[in-house]
Order: C-alpha cells, then sequence, then structure tokens
C-alpha cells in the first residue's frame, strides 16, 4: 500500500475519532438530561412544562431568547398550560399575584438566581451579586445615592438635558415640509445624555450629534468609539441568552469571545471604565470632589462628610456599569412607551394636556417636579404604561435557599429556582379589568376596590422587596418632568396609529422604532434659551 493511502486512511480514522467522540459527547449530554428528568431531585415534574424540552434543559428558553421574545413565549405558555409553569428544568414561572410576596417579599429566604452571574464582570455590583451579605453591605453606600433630597438636587440636569430633546422637537415642528421622527431614537439619546450628565457630570451630546457614539476605555488604557445603544442591546441580549444555562457560563462565554455580542458586552463595560477614569483622577479624591458639581457618582466617591470611600476601581467600575444601563434604559423606556400610548389614545391626550395646563404655565418651557408631582393623571398615565409595557418584562430569577420555601402552597426544594413573570402579571385578567387596554383612569379613585388593591400589590415594574430597583425616585422625577413638558408644549401624531409596536427583550424590553410628526399645541410657544 502506498504511503498516500495509508496517511488517507490514517486521517480517515481520525476524522472518524473525532466525529465518534462529539457525537458521544453530545449522547452522554442527552442521556445525563434524560436521568435527571426522571430522578427529579427538585420534583418538579409535578408541574406542566412550558415545552416538552422544558423540562430536560434551558433549549426552550434559549431559543425564545434567540427571538427577543423570552417573556412573550412564558406569557403565552402561562395562557396554554395554566397559572405555574415549568420553564427550564430546575425553573417555575407563577402567574400568580399572591406569589409576589411568597418570593421577592421583605425577609424571605430566598436569593437571586445564578442567572445574575451573566451580568457580573471582575467585581460584583449591587445589582447582580448573589450573596445576600455582600448585597446588604452595597446597598448602604448606593442607596443614599437615589435617596429623594439627592435626586432633587439634580433637577436641574434634567431641565437642561430636556432643552436639548425640544431643540431636536422644534426642528422637526418647524420643517415646512413635515418629516416623521423616530421617537425611540430620539428619547433614547435624550435618556443617555441624561445618566452621563446625572451619574458622572459628563456631557455625552448624543441629542446634540444625533447619534449614541460613546468613548470607551479597556482596563489596558486603549481607547475607541463605540455605539451605546448597541452595547445595551446587543450586548444585553448576549448575555441574556448564555444566562439561561448559567452552569455553563465558565464555558460559553470563553467559547463567544469573539464574538459580536460579547464584543458589545464587553464595550459597555468599557464605557463605564472611560467615564470612571475621567470621573476620578490620581490625585486626593476627597480634595478634587470639593470643586466639583454635585452628580450621583459623588456618592460612591466621598461619604456625606466628604471623607474618601476608598472603594477599589473594578467596584467603580460595576456600579457604574449599573447606573449606566439601568439610568438611561428603564427611564428612557418607559417616557418612549408612555408617549406611544398616548399619541395612540388622542382623548387621553387631551386629557392629560387639560390637567398639565392648570400646573404649568403658558410661559413655561420646562416643568418643575414640584408642580407637577402630583398631578394625578400624569402619575396615572405613567402607571399605566408601566403596566402594559414593563421596562423589564421578565421574571426575576429567585433560589431558593437551603430552608427551602413555600410558594402558593406548594413546598420548593433549596435550589429551585422560581420568578413571577412581570409583563403576564401585569396582562392577567383576573386582577385588572380589560387588563390589555390602556386605561389611566383605573388608577385614580377606582370604585372596584379589589382592583385598587391588586393595582398596588401587583403591578411591579421596579420589581417588589428588598431588591427591587433602588432608583425609582430618579425614574418618577425624569418620566413626571419629562412627559408634562413635553404634552404641554407638543401634541403628537402616529404615521400609523394601528401599528402594534413590537417589542424585543434583552435584558430591559424596547419598543422598536416609530415614527411620529411633532407640532406645536400653540402658535406661540416659549423660546429656548441657548
Amino acid at each position: 500500500m502506498s504511503l498516500s493511502k495509508v496517511l488517507e486512511t490514517v486521517r480517515g480514522a481520525e476524522v472518524f475519532s473525532l466525529s465518534a467522540g462529539i457525537g458521544i459527547f453530545f449522547n452522554v449530554i442527552l442521556v445525563w438530561y434524560v436521568v435527571e428528568y426522571y430522578r427529579d431531585p427538585l420534583h418538579l415534574r409535578r408541574f406542566p412544562a412550558a415545552h416538552p424540552t422544558a423540562g430536560f434543559s434551558a433549549a426552550w428558553t434559549m431559543v425564545h431568547c434567540w427571538k427577543l421574545k423570552r417573556f412573550w413565549g412564558i406569557h403565552k405558555a402561562h395562557e396554554r398550560v395554566g397559572p405555574i409553569v415549568r420553564i427550564q428544568p430546575d425553573h417555575v414561572s407563577f402567574n400568580v399575584g399572591e406569589a409576589i410576596e411568597e418570593i421577592y417579599g421583605h425577609g424571605k429566604d430566598l436569593t437571586k438566581a445564578p442567572f445574575y452571574d451573566t451580568l457580573a464582570s471582575y467585581q460584583r455590583s449591587m445589582f447582580d451579586t448573589t450573596d445576600r451579605a455582600e448585597h446588604g453591605q452595597k446597598r448602604k453606600y448606593v442607596a443614599h445615592m437615589f435617596a429623594p433630597m439627592t435626586v432633587k438636587n439634580l433637577e436641574d440636569v434634567v431641565v437642561d438635558t430636556t432643552k436639548s430633546l425640544f431643540r431636536v422637537f422644534d426642528r422637526y415642528a418647524d420643517m415646512k415640509q413635515p418629516e416623521w421622527l423616530n421617537m425611540r431614537h430620539w428619547i433614547s439619546m435624550y435618556a443617555f445624555d441624561i445618566i452621563g450628565d446625572l451619574g458622572f457630570g459628563e456631557k455625552l451630546g448624543c441629542l446634540q450629534r444625533g447619534d449614541d457614539i460613546m468613548k470607551a476605555q479597556t482596563r489596558k488604557g486603549k481607547i475607541y468609539d463605540v455605539s451605546g445603544m448597541r452595547g445595551v442591546y446587543d450586548g444585553g441580549a448576549y448575555n441574556v441568552f448564555w444566562g439561561q444555562a448559567s452552569s455553563f457560563l465558565k464555558w460559553t462565554k470563553w467559547m463567544t469571545q469573539w464574538t459580536t455580542g460579547r464584543f458589545f458586552a464587553d464595550a459597555f463595560f468599557d464605557v463605564a471604565i472611560y467615564l470612571v477614569k475621567r470621573r476620578v483622577p490620581a490625585e486626593d479624591v476627597a480634595e478634587y470632589e470639593k470643586n466639583r458639581r454635585f452628580d450621583l457618582f459623588q456618592r460612591l466617591v466621598i461619604d456625606k462628610k466628604g471623607k474618601a470611600m476608598d472603594l477599589e476601581f473594578e467596584e467603580l467600575f460595576a456600579e457604574a456599569a449599573v447606573l449606566m444601563i439601568a439610568g438611561s434604559d428603564t427611564s428612557g423606556t418607559g417616557l418612549c412607551n408612555t408617549i406611544l400610548y398616548l399619541a395612540k389614545h388622542p382623548d387621553k391626550l387631551a386629557k392629560l394636556q387639560a390637567e398639565v395646563d392648570t400646573a404649568i404655565s403658558p410661559n413655561t418651557l420646562v416643568a418643575k417636579h414640584d408642580d407637577v408631582k402630583d398631578l394625578p393623571y400624569l402619575r396615572a398615565c405613567i402607571d399605566e404604561s408601566l403596566r402594559l409595557r414593563p421596562p423589564n418584562a421578565q421574571g426575576l430569577p429567585r433560589t431558593v435557599s437551603k430552608n427551602g420555601a413555600m410558594v402558593q402552597g406548594y413546598y420548593m426544594k433549596p435550589g429551585t429556582v422560581v420568578s413571577v413573570p412581570t409583563y403576564s402579571i401585569h396582562r392577567n385578567e383576573k386582577y385588572f379589568k380589560n387588563a390589555e387596554a390602556f386605561i389611566p383612569e383605573r388608577w385614580i379613585d377606582n370604585p372596584d376596590e379589589k382592583e385598587a388593591y391588586n393595582l398596588k400589590k401587583y403591578v411591579i415594574p421596579f420589581s417588589a422587596g428588598s431588591r427591587a430597583c433602588i432608583g425609582r425616585n430618579l425614574a418618577y422625577l425624569e418620566l413626571q418632568v419629562a412627559l408634562a413638558s413635553i404634552v404641554h408644549r407638543y401634541s403628537f401624531e402616529l404615521k400609523d396609529p394601528h401599528e402594534d409596536v413590537e417589542i424585543f427583550e434583552r435584558f430591559n424590553s424596547n419598543p422598536r422604532d416609530f415614527y411620529v410628526k411633532v407640532n406645536y399645541r400653540t402658535p406661540n410657544v416659549p423660546a429656548i434659551s441657548s
């Protein structure tokens, strides 16, 4: 036999061996999943599964994450199967209002699930730490960042950035040949500019330029430009997708480190590094802060007495990244969705404008928070929008501790993951009449005492309990000031009033682009000062 034939034979054997090895590997995994399913260590076969594969692996939720529709897949599963659904081998979803207190309530012995590992960097932030003691420690120095008085001191930033948004809207309103304005895009630019200035005293300039390009910096000091939106969207989608199989994160993230999703997941963290490096110089921090304008990040650098907090840079990076993402995406999405619903319901918009006009003088450009914070219909419009399109639509997962837990009469063994799907509970007809409809009036003097109670207890756009969103005070200040000022000055006409604007889910859930014509409400609107 010739050497070439010998080599071909050997090569064929190698290929066969490699193929056989791969086949054996995946068959072993499959057998392991099947054995675990029938062994049922968490006693979860008693619950109906969202899909035949959901009891075996995370494949079902990963498919829906790939489509950016995990919340929707779970919502339809609850409609099809019932209020309690097994969505992963170790994860049960409860579309039951009473389960909110049982899972997320204060004093409950459940911790954040390993899913949050996908969001963590070298150092854990208050948001993604799964350790209860560590969370309590971090919350002590993060909480005062968002105290009501702290937030109130930054209202001027919201006012100034809202003026910048109005310059954009005015350009469209002044056009002789009106063009359609992409509301989702411009509100996103607005949200980035607000959190850049509120959080770090940094003028990102997104509204002025019309784009979301930001500076990022690697740990080695390389500075580069990156899209902020793709950092939030593509990076978020990447993290959430692989977070469905949290046990394999070490391997999946290593194998996908060259992908676009991984690049943007890391890049947005690099944006935080750039902001922190600019924000905290090498010289004495406490002395430097004396001459700076106050911003949220200052509360991570010095305490109330002006003494340096001495947090490690990695910890500052971690908290800064959360501040950027949560501070922009949550409030921006909430404002965008509320404008969408009001544009779809001109009667509701007119009712809100009438209320706002009683609180703001015709010559006022941007409202003061004190003038609008107690307007009932303004708050009702925001809350109803947050009910129908919560910025975070998925059920935030919690792990049962070593002591076990009772959820809806079922004993859940240690290690079981449980959640309440926010989107689904908010649209549950058991708790809300005409649950799919935008009805702000339901929030004001509701004669149905049961529904009024449910609105207070089961609408959880900022989650619930001790690990609820710590920045809700800031979010409501932004939403109330911005929305009141916008509807006071403008009216909107949707390009397609009957279009059902689709929701895409990464970690948060965002509307896709939608377009409006911008019109002044009166011919003599107050001018915007430079």
